[in-house]
C-alpha cells in the first residue's frame, strides 16, 4: 500500500485556497430522528459530535492537517443536502483513505485541475480503495463542485460522474446463504418466541416489562428482519391492535440518504404470535 506525499507545491495551493475560502456559519442544525430533536454543531471547532442513533459520532478534522478547513465546508454542505447517517458514513470513509493513502492524495485531488484530478484517480487512487472510500471522494468532489472551491464547479460534475468505484457485489453473501441462519437456530429463535406466547397465554403477569419487550424485538427482527435502528424508532401511535387480534406496526425504511425519501410501511405480526 503506497502514500501520496503531500509535496511543498500542494501544501501551498492548500493554503492559499483555503485562505480564499467564505466564512462558516457559526451554527449548523440538523435533525435527530431517533429522539425527534433538532441539534446543532458548530462546523469551526476542530472536533465535533453527531448525535445518531442514539450515540454519538466523533469527527475529527485534526486528521485533515491544511485541508480541514475544505473538509469543514464539504461537511456544512452534506448536512445541508443528506441524512446526518450518510453525512458520518461519508466522513468516516474519507478519513480511512487519508490514513491508508496519505493526506497528500486526498489534497491533491481538491488542489488539482479536474482532468489532473481525474489521471490522478485513475492512476493512484483505484490502485488501493475500497468502494466505500471511493464513495465517500465522490460525495466530497461534488460538493467541491456545487461550492465552486478550487477549479472545481458545477459544470465539472460530469468528470466526477464519470470516475471508476470498485465494482461491488451487492448480492453475493445473498448468493452464498451467508445472510441466512442455519435451521436449527431458526428453529430455537420460533421455540422460544412460542414458548414466551404459551407463558403469557397462561398468566399475563408472568414475564416483566423488559422480557416482553425484548421477545417483542425478536419478533419483529426475526420476522421482517428489521434493523435496530428502525425497531429503536417504533412509537406506540406505530401499533395498531384489532379485534380480530391482529397487530399490525408501521415502520419507517431508514436506510436512505435523504429523509425526504424515507417512507413508511405497514406488517403485519404472525397471528400466533
Amino acid at each position: 500500500m503506497s502514500s501520496f506525499a503531500l509535496g511543498y507545491g500542494v501544501l501551498a495551493e492548500i493554503n492559499s485556497l483555503s485562505a480564499k475560502l467564505p466564512s462558516l456559519p457559526p451554527i449548523i442544525r440538523y435533525f435527530d430522528d431517533f429522539y425527534n430533536e433538532t441539534r446543532s454543531i458548530r462546523p469551526q471547532a476542530n472536533e465535533i459530535s453527531l448525535e445518531l442513533d442514539g450515540g454519538r459520532n466523533f469527527l475529527d478534522f485534526n486528521q485533515f492537517g491544511p485541508a480541514a478547513p475544505v473538509v469543514k465546508h464539504v461537511l456544512v454542505d452534506w448536512l445541508l443536502r443528506v441524512d446526518p447517517h450518510t453525512v458520518a458514513s461519508y466522513f468516516r470513509h474519507v478519513r480511512s483513505y487519508v490514513l491508508s493513502r496519505g493526506l497528500g492524495s486526498l489534497t491533491y485531488l481538491v488542489v488539482a485541475p479536474p482532468f489532473d484530478a481525474r489521471a490522478h484517480w485513475n492512476t493512484f487512487v483505484l490502485s488501493d480503495v475500497t468502494a466505500e472510500q471511493s464513495w465517500g471522494l465522490r460525495a466530497l468532489l461534488h460538493s467541491l463542485c456545487r461550492l465552486n472551491i478550487g477549479h472545481w464547479s458545477p459544470p465539472l460534475a460530469s468528470i466526477i460522474r464519470g470516475l471508476k468505484s470498485p465494482k461491488v457485489d451487492t448480492y453475493r453473501v445473498v448468493r452464498a446463504g451467508d445472510c441466512f441462519l442455519p435451521l436449527d437456530q431458526q428453529a430455537m429463535i420460533i421455540n422460544h418466541i412460542d414458548d414466551m406466547r404459551a407463558t403469557l397465554a397462561a398468566d399475563p403477569d408472568a414475564m416483566d416489562g423488559t422480557g416482553l419487550r425484548d421477545t417483542c424485538m425478536l419478533i419483529m427482527s426475526y420476522q421482517y428482519a428489521f434493523r435496530p435502528g428502525q425497531i429503536a424508532r417504533i412509537e406506540t401511535a406505530d401499533v395498531r391492535l384489532y379485534s380480530t387480534g391482529a397487530v399490525h406496526v408501521a415502520v419507517s425504511l431508514i436506510k436512505q440518504k435523504d429523509n425526504s425519501k424515507r417512507i413508511r410501511v405497514t406488517r403485519r405480526i404472525k397471528r400466533e404470535w
